[in-house]
């Protein structure tokens, strides 16, 4: 039978002042009068019959849990791109700006001191580079805005009066022979 150190059952210290937990684990004797040296006489007052074999170690987890691992991963994975499949366009071009802007980047970060860099740099550098790729899209609307009355006046009188035949429509030739032209025959 072993028996479990209580309060009522203290071990002594040894005689180097060690707790009796370090004294017991480094296998030196403890005070326990059944023990007579270590770990190794704990294990000798186990009786026979309670000792079990060590568990069988297994080098991995059989091929078709592995299998299932591996479908699982690679499900999981194709539903990550199909629920992000909107931004992927937008993270390709993020990865493309972010390589491209780079060097001028670490370019940068030179001009700056050190306690800067990890904050006032990136920051000037987003500010800067967002103006750099917005602004000629912003140009680009400001023209479309001040040509749009222009192109909602001409789609209202295409609308009431139709759209005039361009001059050049007139000098095409009627299709002779081949039932390819622009104007198809009439039958007489």
């Amino acid at each position: 039978m072993v028996r479990v150190a209580t309060s009522k059952h203290k071990r002594r210290r040894s005689a180097k002042n060690t707790p009796a937990s370090d004294a017991f684990c480094s296998g030196e004797a403890s005070g326990n009068p059944q023990s007579k040296g270590g770990l190794s006489s704990f294990e000798n007052t186990m009786p026979e019959g309670s000792r079990t074999a060590a568990p069988e170690i297994r080098e991995g987890p059989p091929w078709p849990r592995r299998l299932g691992r591996v479908v699982f991963a690679v499900t999981l994975f194709l539903l990550g791109l199909w629920i992000a499949r909107d931004f992927l366009v937008t993270l390709g071009w993020a990865v493309i700006i972010a390589i491209t802007t780079w060097p001028l980047y670490t370019r940068w970060v030179t001009y700056f001191s050190d306690r800067r860099r990890r904050t006032l740099a990136p920051l000037l550098f987003t500010l800067l580079t967002g103006i750099a790729l917005l602004a000629p899209l912003a140009l680009i609307a400001v023209e479309v805005g001040g040509e749009g009355r222009a192109i909602l006046e001409w789609l209202n009188r295409a609308r009431e009066s139709g759209l005039p035949a361009p001059a050049w429509l007139v000098q095409v030739p009627p299709g002779r022979g081949t039932g390819r032209g622009v104007v198809a025959r009439s039958p007489e």
